[in-house]
């Protein structure tokens, strides 16, 4: 049997990335979306959870452009 796709709205996710992003600074998106896993939406969504694959795979997929950074790591090593 094939994995479920967590069906989100793209309005549900910007929401709750606004929401976030409105109360806390992330680092990057890995940050946001591991905050966002971590919110009682994500937690009790069905049929399952909202992991903080799925919010980065769907801010992608919708095109959604936080005002959290995405950092690149290339360009993260190079300023090391």
């Amino acid at each position: 049997m094939g994995r479920i796709k967590v069906n989100i709205t793209a309005y549900d996710l910007k929401k709750h990335i606004d929401e976030a992003e409105s109360n806390n600074t992330f680092a990057n998106r890995q940050q946001l979306a591991e905050f966002i896993e971590q919110t009682d939406w994500a937690k009790n969504y069905k049929p399952k959870p909202i992991t903080s694959s799925v919010v980065l795979l769907r801010i992608s997929e919708f095109g959604i452009e936080p005002k959290t950074p995405k950092v690149n790591v290339v360009d993260s090593l190079v300023k090391l």
